[in-house]
């Protein structure tokens, strides 16, 4: 027995069987810790390739800098993007960019590939905000401050494929009304309303067909006596997620204080502060008859939003993501109408602003799960990244 236990204490590490090797996958927290596992030898990559599909981890996040930033370790990433790249968007999977010369292009974090997307027309603004963009093997939807830019194209292919046929076309939003997002659903491109009004778009034969899927009457925000001297804004913000074969709608809903009371806050801030969401279901999609249905579990899942990117991921032990949790992120939003300087010291030293994770069970709101106090610039308004989630693969 001596001789035995001497024996499996020289074992090398190498010959660990690939069921212990795959406990340990399992158990990683991070995207960097499942590709420097693989890389240690040959045994070790080929066992880790018997071990697929792993469950998801938690994203990283796109920060305004260009960096990205891993959690829960706070790790801090750097992917090589060109030089002359001036703004960048999220898409999930992919990485939307815009470049000096007005072309936009599409890169996986993951592969490196890249494939430059057909010059936009005219009326397509490359100095307008791009506030999110969504990809699909034939479809690419470019949502700005106004209108929606979708690219087309015939033939299979993976996301990231040559395009060999490509179309562009324009979707404006429909009057007295704006858009607050956009995503794919079962193969047809979805835009939500800031007036909860749900349409599909179809995209053939260079025309977009729209219908209106769910109506609602038009609601507006509206402001609540909070103290004598203090009016407080409550607003809400709406997310179009895909979590599995469900079509939902977030709404996020934020108190804003908007003026100063002198007597109750001597450091001149006021901030904005996410206090609840509410997640309903488009249900009964046909001509107009659709409704929005409560939801009161995720069924396994969480959900994470942010402007320029939201999705859905099964929850699972040992990866950090909760189930009926909503994780989300803010730009940068700060309502102020004082002090300049108390803001930009308090953005610094909170460069997370209003950003954590939401419980649907408890209705309570945590901080987002880092083991470390990274440092970053998410509090600051200026950068070529709006803050997004971004899911690599591994």
């Amino acid at each position: 027995m001596a001789a035995s236990g001497s024996s499996r204490r020289r074992s090398p590490w190498p010959d660990l069987p690939a069921e212990l090797l795959g406990l340990v996958l399992l158990r990683l927290p991070s995207h960097a810790d499942r590709v420097r596992l693989p890389a240690v030898c040959r045994a070790w990559r080929s066992g880790a390739r018997l071990q697929h599909p792993l469950p998801p981890l938690l994203p990283w996040l796109a920060l305004p800098d260009g960096t990205f930033l891993s959690l829960p370790d706070g790790a801090v990433h750097r992917l090589p993007i060109p030089d002359d790249v001036y703004y960048g968007v999220s898409t999930g999977g992919a990485l939307f960019l815009m470049h000096d010369d007005g072309r936009f292009s599409l890169t996986s974090p993951s592969s490196a590939a890249t494939v430059t997307l057909p010059d936009p027309p005219f009326w397509f603004r490359t100095d307008n905000k791009i506030r999110k963009v969504v990809v699909s093997d034939h479809l690419v939807a470019v949502l700005d401050e106004l209108k929606v830019a979708v690219y087309t194209r015939g033939g299979g292919g993976g996301e990231l494929a040559a395009w060999a046929s490509t179309a562009c076309m324009e979707w404006a939003r429909p009057l007295h009304n704006s858009i607050a997002d956009i995503a794919l659903f079962e193969g047809k491109l979805y835009v939500l309303t800031r007036e909860e009004e749900l349409h599909v778009l179809d995209a053939n034969d260079q025309h977009i067909t729209n219908v209106c899927c769910i109506r609602k009457i038009p609601s507006h925000d509206y402001y609540v006596h909070d103290h004598i001297w203090n009016f407080v804004d409550y607003i809400s913000r709406d997310y179009l997620v895909v979590s599995g074969d469900q079509l939902l709608r977030v709404k996020r809903m934020i108190r804003m204080p908007s003026i100063y009371n002198p007597w109750t806050d001597d450091t001149g801030i006021d901030l904005q502060r996410t206090y609840q969401f509410d997640v309903f279901e488009a249900s009964d999609l046909s001509c107009g008859r659709g409704r929005w249905r409560d939801v009161n579990t995720l069924m396994g899942r969480a959900l994470f939003v942010s402007e320029g990117c939201s999705q859905s991921v099964p929850a699972a032990t040992g990866t950090g993501i909760r189930q009926d949790c909503i994780y989300f992120v803010t730009k940068g939003d700060i309502i102020t109408i004082c002090n300049q300087d108390w803001l930009v010291k308090w953005a610094r030293e909170n460069p997370f602003l209003d950003s954590g994770v939401y419980n649907m069970r408890d209705q309570t709101v945590a901080p987002l799960p880092l083991e470390t106090s990274a440092a970053s610039t998410l509090g600051t308004r200026d950068g070529m990244w709006p803050p997004a989630w971004l899911f690599p693969k591994t």
